[in-house]
């Protein structure tokens, strides 16, 4: 971020009942840019991201994403853009 000089914000969302993002990423005091569920598993199922559709609820306009090791990028059901996390990192390049 800073060696790119991209000026992003990255902080972490959970609600009072313990559902939770890995990262938030906005610029400024502006509405989030995107909302980043993290996840080890090269397969994750949309159970792991329940935290990304509860923060969906609150930022509806909000793309969402699920960075791990899969092999193929992939939109789940649920409208999450499962990614690459090398395709992750080019993606808050381009934010």
């Amino acid at each position: 971020n800073d060696y790119l000089e991209r000026d992003l914000k990255f902080a972490y969302w959970q609600t009072n009942t313990d559902q939770e993002v890995d990262l938030i990423v906005s610029r400024g005091v502006g509405e989030p840019l995107a909302a980043i569920e993290i996840k080890s598993s090269d397969n994750p199922s949309p159970r792991s991201w329940k935290g990304l559709r509860a923060f969906q609820a609150d930022y509806p306009a909000v793309p969402l994403y699920c960075f791990c090791p899969t092999p193929h990028p992939y939109r789940g059901e649920d409208g999450v853009e499962v990614l690459p996390w090398q395709d992750g990192l080019r993606l808050l390049e381009e934010l």
